[in-house]
């Protein structure tokens, strides 16, 4: 089963925000041991992230749409398996309009071709 890769990801304990730990921002702070501090790009909290992990944001999403909690307690990796099975659907879906971009633009569409490979290699890159 694929999985979506979380495991550089940190999520704002404050708003939610979500980024790749190496694209956190940073401040410096002379009262820290290294000299910097994370700071939240959308709520400027600083030392405020924590690891992100994806499957535990697809179960509380199912709990939230109303699946009954024997569901999605007994069934955690079959909702992951189906969030999986969505996110692969829509990258298609997404490649293939930037494919039809590239086509209608000609030798211009180069970069709309090359976000389309993007966009179908992160489904290659998800973790098994």
């Amino acid at each position: 089963m694929n999985e979506i890769d979380d495991s550089n990801l940190a999520q704002c304990e404050f708003c939610g925000y979500i980024e790749d730990w190496d694209e956190i921002p940073t401040a410096n702070d002379p009262w820290c041991s290294d000299g910097r501090v994370t700071v939240c790009p959308e709520c400027n909290n600083g030392e405020s992230f924590k690891d992100y992990e994806v499957k535990n944001y697809i179960i509380k999403i199912a709990k939230e749409s109303g699946l009954w909690p024997s569901v999605t307690d007994t069934f955690p990796n079959e909702i992951q398996l189906f969030a999986d099975l969505v996110a692969a659907i829509e990258r298609e879906a997404c490649a293939r309009v930037c494919d039809l971009q590239a086509e209608k633009d000609g030798f211009e569409g180069y970069y709309a071709h090359c976000c389309a490979i993007a966009i179908r290699t992160r489904g290659l890159n998800e973790k098994d």
